[in-house]
C-alpha cells in the first residue's frame, strides 16, 4: 500500500510530468522545521528528489553535514519507484563518515556520505534527518535552492518560537505564508519554489539572486554572550572572542625586536612583519572549538607555524600590537565575485578574515593566508566589497579598496616573423596584472617545474603552435605584476589568397560574454578590465600591406576600444587598447553592453592582407 505523502507527490508528477523531464532531476518537496527548545535549537529536514535519467544519478549522492556542536539524529533515506513502491532503504553499512573538508587539518565538521539509486527511471529518493545545536547564533539562513542546477517545486520553512523569545527575521523574495500560536509556540511558515534554475554566468554571482529567509535570536551564547541586535554588537562579540589570544611567546620577542629595531616608518614596520609572517607560517584550515569562529592563540601559531585565516590574522595583529601599531580584525566574504551582505539583519554572513591597519594617510589591508601575495595587496579575492571591521568599542562596515586601472592593466608585446609557407616565429613579452597576475603568480610559486611547464604551454592564446622557450619573472616579492617571456613556432598562420596572403590579428582577449538572448543575470564587474597591446608583424621579404586600415575608435558608457594598424617598410604594427568599465549593468542595459563587446569582436575579425609591390 502506498503512503499518502508519496501518492500526493506522484499525482503532482503526473499532472506536470513534462516540466520534470526538462531536467535530469528535480526536488519535488523540501521541508525545514526549526524549534527553539530552551537553549537548544532542533532542526528537522526532509526532501523528495525525482531522478529522471542517468545524468540525474549524481543527485542521489548525499553528504549530510553534522558536527560536535550539531549532532545528527534520525537519518532515514529510501528509494521508491514511479508507482511509489519502496525499493530500498538506507542501511548503516551504506553510510561513510568522513571529514567535511578534505583540506582541513583539524575540524569538528563532518558529513555522512551515501548514495541511493535505481535502474529504472524516473524514481524517487526520500530522505529526512534532524540536527540539534546546543549553542547557536542563528536559527536559520534558508533558501528553497537545494541544488543550484535543478528546480525545487515546493519548499517550506517552519520556525517555532516560544512566545516571549526575542528574535529578528529577514526575507528576500519569500512571502510569509502564515503565523499562528499553538502549543505555547508562535509558528511561522514561509513557502517558496525555485522553478527556473539560475545558471552560472561570467561576472555575476547567483547567490545574490536566490530567495532566502534569515531568522536569528536577538541575544545568544556561543562561546561567550553575544548579540544580533546591531552590527556593532555583533562585531563586539567577534572582538571579545579573541580577548587574551594576542600574546606572543617570550622566546619569539627578541626575533621580532631584531627585525624592527631602528625602523621608524610604520608602513615599513608593517611590511617587515608581514614578510616575517609569510616566511615563517603557512595556511592550514582549522575548524574546531567555538563553531570555527574563535581564532587560535598567537602562541599556537608561533609554535606550530601554521593556522587558518582567523589564527594567522590574529597572529599578525599580535605582531603589530607588540610593535605599537593598532590593527583591526575584519570579516569579509571572499571570492572573485562579491556576495551581497544583507545589512537589514545582523548575523554572520562572512567566510574570511583579513586585517586592516590604519596609518596616518592610508589604511593597509593584509591578506594573511598567502605566502606569495604582494604586501598590502588584497586582489580579486576580497577587493571592492563590504567588510565588517570589528572593535569592542565600535565595529563598523567599511569598503575594501577596489582594484584601479593601473593595478589591472595587462599588456602584450608580440613580434611575428612571417613566412610564405604559412609558418611564423613568435617572440612575446606579456605583462599580467590583476586576476591574470594572481593566476600566473600562483602557477609560478605553487607547482613543480614539470606541472608549471605543462600549464604554461597549454595556456598560450594561439592555434597550431609549439612553445620553444618560456620564462616567468617578477621584479621583487611585492610586485603586483608578472612578466611572461616566450618564443613559439606557429603553423598554418599565413594563408594564400590568389597571389596575395593574409593572416588574422592577435585578439585582445575579451571575456566570454554570451549573447543577449542567453544572459539571465545582470553583469557585475567588480574591477575594470584593461588591456594594451602592441603587435608587430615582420612580413616576408618584398611584401607590403595591400589595403589601408583606418583607425578604429569605439567609445561607449561601458568601455572603449582603439585600434591602429600602421605600416612601415616591411613591418605592420597593430596597436590596441581595450577598457571595460567596472559597474553593475542590468538586463535592460545588457543589449547595449553586449553590442559594445560584439563591436570589438567584429573589428578584431578583420584580416590583414599583404601583397608584393
Amino acid at each position: 500500500m502506498m503512503r499518502p505523502s508519496i501518492l500526493t507527490f506522484l499525482l503532482i508528477l503526473l499532472f506536470d510530468f513534462g516540466f520534470c523531464q526538462k531536467y535530469d532531476a528535480e526536488v519535488i518537496e523540501y521541508k525545514t522545521s526549526c524549534f527553539i527548545d530552551g537553549n537548544n535549537l532542533k532542526v528537522y529536514k526532509s526532501f523528495i528528489i525525482q531522478i529522471n535519467n542517468r545524468n540525474g544519478e549524481k543527485y542521489g549522492f548525499f553528504n549530510v553535514p553534522y558536527s560536535k556542536n550539531e549532532p545528527l539524529t534520525g537519518l532515514i533515506a529510501s528509494v521508491h519507484d514511479a508507482e511509489g513502491n519502496e525499493i530500498k532503504s538506507l542501511k548503516k553499512s551504506d553510510i561513510v563518515d568522513r571529514n567535511a573538508y578534505s583540506d582541513y587539518l583539524y575540524t569538528d565538521d563532518f558529513v555522512k556520505s551515501f548514495q541511493l539509486k535505481h535502474s529504472e527511471y524516473p524514481y524517487l529518493i526520500k530522505c529526512s534527518y534532524a540536527r540539534e545545536e546546543k549553542n547557536f547564533m542563528q536559527i536559520t539562513h534558508w533558501t528553497p535552492v537545494l541544488y543550484e542546477s535543478i528546480p525545487t517545486r515546493n519548499a517550506t520553512l517552519k520556525v517555532n518560537i516560544p512566545p516571549n523569545y526575542k528574535f529578528k527575521e529577514y526575507s528576500k523574495d519569500v512571502a510569509l505564508a502564515s503565523k499562528d500560536t499553538a502549543d505555547d509556540l508562535v509558528r511561522f511558515e514561509w513557502r517558496a519554489s525555485y522553478l527556473k534554475p539560475i545558471k552560472e554566468e561570467i561576472f555575476s554571482n547567483p547567490n545574490n539572486y536566490y530567495p532566502q529567509v534569515i531568522v536569528v535570536p536577538e541575544d545568544f551564547k556561543y562561546g561567550i554572550e553575544g548579540s544580533n541586535n546591531s552590527w556593532e554588537a555583533f562585531g563586539t562579540w567577534i572582538d571579545n572572542l579573541a580577548n587574551g589570544l594576542d600574546v606572543i611567546p617570550e622566546e619569539e620577542l627578541p626575533v621580532i625586536n631584531n627585525l624592527i629595531n631602528g625602523l621608524t616608518d610604520k608602513r615599513e614596520i608593517v611590511k617587515v612583519l608581514y614578510h616575517y609572517l609569510q616566511d615563517h607560517t603557512r595556511y592550514i584550515n582549522v575548524s574546531i572549538g567555538v563553531g570555527g569562529y574563535k581564532p587560535y592563540p598567537a602562541k599556537y601559531v608561533s609554535i606550530n607555524k601554521y593556522g587558518d585565516c582567523k589564527a594567522l590574522t590574529n597572529y599578525m595583529k599580535a605582531l603589530l600590537k607588540h610593535a605599537g601599531i593598532r590593527s583591526y580584525y575584519t570579516l569579509v566574504n571572499s571570492g572573485d565575485q562579491p556576495e551581497a551582505i544583507f545589512k537589514e539583519i545582523t548575523t554572520n554572513q562572512f567566510d574570511h578574515v583579513i586585517l586592516a591597519v590604519p596609518l596616518e594617510n592610508d589604511t593597509l589591508w593584509l591578506e594573511n593566508t598567502s605566502n606569495i601575495n604582494p604586501f598590502a595587496y588584497l586582489g580579486t579575492f576580497t577587493q571592492n566589497r563590504d567588510a565588517l571591521m570589528t572593535n569592542a568599542s565600535g565595529s563598523r562596515f567599511v569598503k575594501t579598496p577596489s582594484l584601479k586601472e593601473d593595478m589591472v592593466t595587462g599588456s602584450k608585446n608580440i613580434t611575428y616573423t612571417l613566412n610564405l609557407d604559412g609558418t611564423a616565429k613568435v617572440s612575446l613579452k606579456n605583462t599580467y596584472r590583476g586576476d591574470d597576475f594572481e593566476t600566473l603568480n600562483a602557477v609560478s610559486n605553487n607547482f613543480d617545474e614539470e606541472t608549471k611547464d605543462e600549464i604554461v604551454r597549454n595556456a598560450m592564446n594561439f592555434e597550431n603552435y609549439e612553445v620553444t622557450s618560456w620564462e616567468i619573472g617578477k621584479r621583487h616579492r611585492d610586485s603586483a605584476k608578472i612578466v611572461l617571456h616566450a618564443t613559439l613556432d606557429l603553423h598554418k598562420f599565413v594563408n594564400s589568397l590568389g597571389t596575395d596572403y593574409f593572416f588574422s590579428l592577435n585578439p585582445v582577449g575579451l571575456p566570454g560574454f554570451t549573447n543577449t538572448a542567453n544572459r539571465t543575470l545582470p553583469v557585475e564587474l567588480p574591477y575594470p578590465i584593461v588591456q594594451k597591446d602592441t603587435i608587430k608583424y615582420n612580413l616576408p621579404e618584398g611584401y607590403t600591406l595591400k589595403n589601408k586600415y583606418e583607425p578604429v575608435n569605439i567609445s561607449t558608457s561601458y568601455g572603449t576600444f582603439d585600434l591602429k594598424i600602421l605600416s612601415e617598410n616591411n613591418t605592420v604594427t597593430a596597436i590596441k587598447s581595450l577598457r571595460i568599465f567596472p559597474g553593475t549593468y542590468s538586463l535592460e542595459q545588457y543589449p547595449e553592453f553586449y553590442a559594445f563587446i560584439e563591436s570589438v569582436r567584429k573589428t578584431e575579425k578583420a584580416k590583414i592582407v599583404i601583397k608584393q609591390p
